[in-house]
């Protein structure tokens, strides 16, 4: 018996095998998508670490064939054996090292103030660097990609092992990467770096003198002088030491101070004679504490004491000195002083000036009327009077003093205007000057009126207005009195009518005959007389 082969289908039509063929495809594509996005990564990875090696590299030559950098990381505190090797000659300590063997080296980093970081450091520990090229300490060592190591070794002159003073440093650096099994990490294993730089030492070359003056003078007014002399030195390392500091003759003392710089050092040189006329020598040798040869060339400075004159006014200047003198010690103020200098030629003097300074006659001050002196040139303010009347002004001028004679005629330093009269009220009471105060013309007024005030103001004593009483009152309302002889208080009313009975059947609560009275201040309203009212009997 044949069965139906029938193909299932979902609810839309589609498929069963239709559907998972479609799943399939996808699932492959999103394997294929992530394996290309791993890929992706791995590929970026590996070339950011083929660049940042060959970076690290590229910083590295340079700094293994920097020289200054190898000498100053001689200061980094575990870099000793380069510290014995290159000695320390401004201490006098000669190097102390193994020829031909290698030592530990740290490179120090000069960005850092305390010289506690490094570059690189010995293999045994060497400086870690993460994937960015950025230092790598081993708080984060999993994120550490390159090691920078090197090391030093010192040289004789030659093929000798056996001198004092090596002249040669070779210093060996080597950049590795710190491979990982896992691609994740590192995806290709570099190849490692390696530079080798020899820096040559010279350990001394004696020091030079420059610039030396040709000749030097002294006399018995400039009986000293310093000279600065300038070195060319080369070994800055080495301190300079005075080697000779002395002179021709006992009339020249010369006093070499002890060098404190390593480009030039200072003698003093002083007369010792007051003899004049005659030319000695001063001789200078310098040299720096490296190893020999280590002394500069003597030099001799010729010294002349050159003759001195006297001035009219008694002053010693050296010879060929000129000096500012004056034919008159003292002029007019209003003149000028006209100079006649003078000059010193091998012990005499020439020019016509007998006096070393001229003063302009200072000119006379003036007294004022109230006992100020005032000076030459200055002005004051004085006043014609020393009070005027209240509303008047002070009358002023301005007084000059011309050497001792006073311009103008105002007697007094200061002036005030009297101050303003005060009023005094009808009843006794005092205003300011200027000052209002509020007056009425009566006392009280009736009631229901209101008070006549006047403003009076104060001028100079003088009040205005005529008003005289201070206050004003209403008069109280007045009360009314009844045709029937009842009293009805003001703003009250009573109940009154037109007459005292009505006929019978009639009301007396109707108009015309009933009327409500009101009192107002003494005047009761309406008219009708009766105070009851009744209706007659039948």
């Amino acid at each position: 018996m044949k069965i139906p082969c029938k193909i299932l289908r979902s609810e839309n039509g589609v498929g069963i095998m239709e559907a998972l063929v479609v799943t399939v495809i996808v699932a492959m594509s999103a394997v294929a998508f992530l394996t290309l996005q791993e890929n992706q990564g791995i590929f970026l990875k590996r070339t950011r670490q083929v660049n940042t090696r060959d970076q690290l590299g590229n910083f590295f030559h340079g700094v293994v064939q920097d020289r200054g950098l190898f000498l100053f990381s001689a200061q980094h505190e575990k870099n000793s054996d380069l510290r014995d090797c290159l000695g320390n000659p401004a201490r006098g300590i000669p190097p102390s090292c193994a020829i031909g063997k290698p030592f530990p080296l740290w490179l120090t980093d000069l960005t850092d103030p305390n010289l506690k970081k490094v570059w690189t450091a010995p293999p045994e520990k060497p400086a870690l660097f993460d994937e960015s090229g950025q230092g790598c300490g081993e708080d984060r060592r999993a994120l550490c990609r390159f090691e920078a190591s090197t090391t030093f070794t010192a040289y004789c002159a030659g093929a000798r092992t056996d001198c004092k003073y090596p002249t040669r440093f070779v210093v060996n650096l080597s950049l590795k990467q710190l491979y990982s099994q896992n691609q994740a990490v590192t995806p290709l294993n570099l190849k490692p770096v390696q530079y080798t730089h020899a820096h040559l030492i010279e350990y001394n070359q004696p020091p030079k003198f420059e610039n030396v003056p040709q000749k030097l003078w002294l006399s018995s007014v400039a009986n000293s002088r310093s000279v600065v002399l300038s070195i060319a030195n080369d070994k800055m390392e080495f301190p300079l030491v005075w080697h000779a500091c002395d002179s021709s003759s006992p009339d020249i003392m010369v006093q070499c101070l002890e060098p404190t710089s390593t480009n030039s050092v200072t003698a003093t040189i002083r007369l010792a004679t007051s003899a004049s006329g005659k030319t000695h020598k001063v001789r200078f040798q310098i040299a720096n504490l490296g190893p020999a040869p280590n002394s500069s060339e003597v030099i001799e400075i010729p010294v002349s004491i050159e003759p001195v004159c006297i001035t009219p006014w008694g002053q010693t200047i050296q010879n060929g000195i000129t000096v500012t003198a004056f034919n008159q010690s003292t002029v007019g103020f209003n003149e000028e002083c006209k100079a006649a200098d003078i000059t010193c030629v091998n012990g005499s003097i020439g020019g016509t000036g007998k006096y070393p300074t001229c003063t302009k006659r200072t000119p006379i001050a003036c007294q004022l009327p109230w006992a100020e002196t005032l000076q030459h040139g200055s002005s004051r303010v004085a006043f014609g009077y020393a009070t005027v009347p209240f509303g008047s002004l002070c009358p002023q001028e301005t007084r000059t003093c011309n050497d001792g004679i006073l311009s103008g005629s105002a007697q007094f330093q200061n002036c005030s205007i009297q101050t303003a009269a005060i009023c005094t009220t009808p009843w006794g009471a005092q205003v300011q000057h200027g000052n209002t105060v509020v007056a009425f013309s009566s006392a009280t007024v009736d009631f229901g009126k209101t008070c006549d005030a006047q403003v009076r103001m104060c001028n100079n004593g003088i009040l205005s207005g005529t008003a005289s009483i201070q206050n004003c009152a209403q008069a109280l309302p007045r009360n009314c009195t009844t045709p029937w002889g009842a009293s009805v208080s003001h703003g009250t009313s009573v109940d009154a009518y037109s007459r005292s009975t009505v006929p019978f059947g009639q009301s007396c609560n109707v108009a015309g005959v009933f009327e409500r009275r009101l009192c107002s201040d003494g005047t009761l309203l309406g008219s009708f007389p009766s105070r009851n009212c009744n209706p007659l009997g039948p």
